[in-house]
């Protein structure tokens, strides 16, 4: 376990969201019983997803633009040779597409 945790008490009913919280925003918790750790929350490396945003999003920020046309994404697909799901399936599955200039 490492020293930098914050404690919390286990038995505190708002512990555990506290803990959860905290490992959301990269910090490790304690959760201990009697002065004593009887677990640990740990931060959980990023999904595929989340790091492909960070990808997407640095990418963008590099280039100057906001994100991706939906021409953008066509060329993405057609250069992976996935079929190109059209731009209303893109904004339903979250992806950022901007408007075409």
């Amino acid at each position: 376990m490492t020293d930098a945790a914050a404690e919390l008490p286990i038995d505190d009913p708002g512990s555990y969201a506290r803990a959860v919280e905290r490992a959301g925003a990269g910090q490790v918790t304690r959760l201990v019983r009697d002065g004593q750790p009887v677990a640990e929350m740990v931060p959980t490396p990023l999904t595929r997803r989340q790091q492909s945003d960070q990808v997407l999003q640095a990418l963008c920020a590099m280039a100057g633009i906001t994100a991706p046309t939906a021409t953008d994404y066509a060329r993405a697909f057609d250069m992976l040779g996935l079929p190109f799901p059209g731009e209303e399936q893109l904004r339903r599955d979250g992806y950022a597409v901007a408007d075409a200039s």
